[in-house]
């Protein structure tokens, strides 16, 4: 079995996204944070011929964002659903799971709906190469709408209905709880 080794050095991205919480992972010595993360390949270990040691793989945390109090029920939705899978095969469940795609289905649910709706100070583009940007304002009614490059607002719902592929380039995000020390 190969080690799983962490790097400890914390990059400038990982660093800005866990800035706004460092005050309060120091006061909550019991707290946990949910979040997405990714992890980078840094350096692989091979033992030497004879040594009796396993092989082991160093990874280091590239890119982190903590949920906010709206989002983390879902993510941890999303995790449970990705726990599943990872542990169904061979279980009662294996069947339901695995072949009928039961969770896959849950799990593309919780993906959509933490991106859904569209909130105030979004910026979405249109289409793989992110051409057309549309940003996310509140409306005279009170309601999310859609403003294009040239000025004109737009439903939501009607926006994005008119194209095939919408992606959310940017979120604004909310600090959550008091940072003061």
């Amino acid at each position: 079995m190969t080690d799983l080794k962490l790097d400890s050095k914390v990059t400038a991205g990982v660093g800005e996204a866990l800035g706004p919480y460092i005050n309060e992972m120091w006061r909550k010595q019991d707290g946990r944070w949910v979040g997405l993360v990714e992890f980078k390949h840094v350096r692989r270990e091979e033992p030497g011929a004879g040594e009796d040691a396993p092989p082991a793989v160093k990874v280091r945390l590239t890119h982190c964002e903590i949920a906010d109090d709206d989002t983390e029920p879902k993510i941890r939705e999303l995790m449970q659903a990705m726990y599943k899978l990872r542990t169904a095969q061979g279980t009662l469940d294996d069947e339901a799971i695995l072949e009928h795609q039961v969770i896959p289905e849950r799990l593309k649910w919780a993906v959509d709906t933490m991106l859904w709706p569209p909130r105030p100070g979004d910026v979405w583009t249109v289409g793989d190469d992110g051409d057309e940007p549309y940003f996310a304002i509140v409306g005279e009614d009170g309601d999310v709408k859609l403003i294009d490059s040239t000025g004109d607002v737009h439903s939501y719902d009607v926006v994005f209905a008119q194209h095939e592929r919408m992606d959310l380039k940017a979120r604004k995000r909310v600090k959550r709880g008091d940072d003061s020390a």
